[in-house]
């Protein structure tokens, strides 16, 4: 779904704002936005949701780890896997396909190529979560 999409504008956008306008408890107001952003996302990709849902799982145990932790040092090692994992998700869905094929022209060798769907904002998302 776009944002100029004839649905989103007089379906999705309008059913949207009623619902958010109609609670009142902030929480529950976050709680639709993120519904609603969901549902957004999913209309355009719908299996690779999944994958956003787990990095934003994984980014927010990263946190509350940092959080809880008071030794510098382990604070340092939850914050180095956090941003190792979230670079390694997006270099295995962005660069996977052109390492492949720099290690064949380099080395001479026939790996076979992968061919992996990438998500939608993929970058935008990931340095979004690790901020």
């Amino acid at each position: 779904m776009v944002f100029s999409n004839l649905f989103f504008l007089y379906v999705f956008l309008p059913l949207l704002f009623l619902a958010y306008f109609v609670i009142k408890n902030n929480a529950y107001r976050r709680g639709v936005l993120v519904a609603f952003s969901l549902l957004f996302y999913a209309w355009g990709e719908p299996v690779c949701v999944f994958l956003m849902i787990g990095l934003v799982g994984a980014d927010y145990l990263f946190g509350r780890l940092i959080g809880a932790t008071r030794i510098q040092s382990r604070r340092k090692l939850w914050l180095t896997l956090a941003i190792v994992s979230n670079l390694g998700v997006l270099g295995f869905y962005k660069y996977l396909g052109f390492f492949i094929e720099t290690l064949n022209a380099v080395f001479n060798v026939t790996i076979p190529a992968v061919s992996v769907t990438m998500p939608i904002g993929i970058s935008f998302f990931t340095f979004q979560t690790m901020s």
